[in-house]
């Protein structure tokens, strides 16, 4: 178990270390660099469980939404037909 909170712990490290290179972190650490290294990757930390919760929202609507009510399949109800009830 420990070494399984080390893996994700790493990789974890590895995103944010990306997300900051891509933000321009550089070796200089500026201040300027090191506020938007951070915001980028407090971004990503909200926008991912952010773009979760709204996924999860339109799944529930469509699962819960009623199905419009369909007309009778004309080929069951047509008298002669194989599928007639008569």
């Amino acid at each position: 178990m420990p070494a399984e909170r080390k893996t994700n712990q790493s990789r974890r490290l590895t995103a944010a270390g990306l997300i900051a290179n891509g933000a321009g972190l550089t070796d200089a650490l500026l201040h300027d660099d090191v506020s938007r290294a951070v915001l980028a990757v407090l971004g990503i930390g909200v926008a991912a469980p952010l773009g979760a919760l709204l996924f999860a929202l339109r799944f529930t609507s469509l699962v819960a939404a009623t199905p419009a009510p369909s007309s009778q399949d004309p080929a069951k109800s047509a008298p002669g037909s194989a599928g007639a009830t008569h």
